[in-house]
């Protein structure tokens, strides 16, 4: 009984581990951390970093997990924001974005986003750019933003919300 046990212990120990480290090479923090210009807040918050240059940037996870909800046949990731010290929500600057996603770990999987809107935070007198991403399946996936002449490109786990972890 002792061995069963300890098997099972071992066995429900590398599961967790598993869950916590995506099984594909994501998109981490560079040793070098990027720091949007003023007005814009140093740092994303805990568990985020900053990705990118003052032309083009977004916030990832350090983990490089996007969890989405689940909406029948779509992942959806909502919410991605994206920064210029450049943009400013009235020029309406947002319909040159472009988002693709390519799926790196099986299939021929893409997809595209195609609308954007605009926020804007008035304590602090930034906008940005916003939009999401309904991925057709989970897995390893490499997005491709661009804005402009700037381009941002990076690797994430694309997950189904667990609101256990949370």
């Amino acid at each position: 009984m002792p061995v069963a046990r300890a098997v099972v212990l071992i066995a429900v120990a590398a599961c967790a581990i598993c869950y916590a480290a995506p099984p594909c090479s994501v998109t981490k923090a560079a040793s070098h951390v990027f720091v949007p210009p003023p007005p814009y807040e140093a740092s994303p918050g805990d568990g985020l970093f900053y990705l990118g240059s003052d032309d083009f940037w977004t916030i990832l996870p350090n983990n490089g997990v996007w969890e989405t909800q689940h909406d029948k046949t779509t992942y959806d990731r909502r919410k991605i924001a994206w920064f210029s010290k450049d943009y400013w929500w009235l020029s309406r600057q947002e319909s040159d974005m472009r988002v693709d996603g390519k799926k790196l770990d099986g299939g021929s999987e893409s997809v595209h986003v195609s609308w954007t809107t605009n926020a804007f935070i008035p304590e602090r007198q930034t906008s940005f750019m916003l939009n999401s991403i309904e991925f057709p399946s989970t897995g390893c996936w490499e997005i491709t933003a661009n804005w402009h002449a700037h381009e941002l490109k990076f690797v994430v786990w694309v997950t189904p919300y667990n609101a256990s972890s949370n």
